[in-house]
């Protein structure tokens, strides 16, 4: 091989390396900022505090298996819809119970005097003829 080839051989080596080392490095700047990205929902979103393990989890296996890797927030919705969609027609018994429980009766809508019995007097001649002359 001639010197110039050599050269040639060798730079376009290190250049494949500096391009290697550079996307490894892009690739860890992306991953830090999803991880603060993520962390600063989760400490204000205590579902994202909850399930942020099963979120570190399936990014892990989906690594694991070289796929495209999507954000922590896309895999944290992804979660959160699909335990909506697990419980989808499932009844809960114990909301069951609540609702049959707080679904009692009306009471009684009649107050807790009891009523008279007699016509109550509307005219003045009604007035007249029951209290006479009783000054009011």
């Amino acid at each position: 091989m001639s010197p110039e080839d050599r050269v040639l051989t060798i730079a376009r080596e290190e250049h494949q390396a500096f391009a290697q080392q550079q996307a490894f490095v892009n690739s860890q700047l992306l991953d830090n900022s999803d991880r603060t990205a993520f962390e600063a929902k989760a400490a204000s979103n205590p579902l994202a505090k909850r399930l942020a393990g099963e979120v570190e989890r399936r990014l892990a296996d989906m690594r694991s298996r070289g796929e495209r890797l999507p954000t922590r927030e896309v895999i944290f919705t992804y979660l959160v819809g699909e335990r909506a969609l697990a419980q989808y027609g499932k009844t809960n018994t114990k909301a069951a119970a609540n609702r049959q429980r707080q679904a009692a009766r009306p009471a009684n809508s009649q107050g807790d005097i009891r009523p008279s019995r007699t016509r109550q007097p509307t005219t003045a001649e009604d007035f007249e003829s029951r209290f006479g002359d009783v000054p009011i």
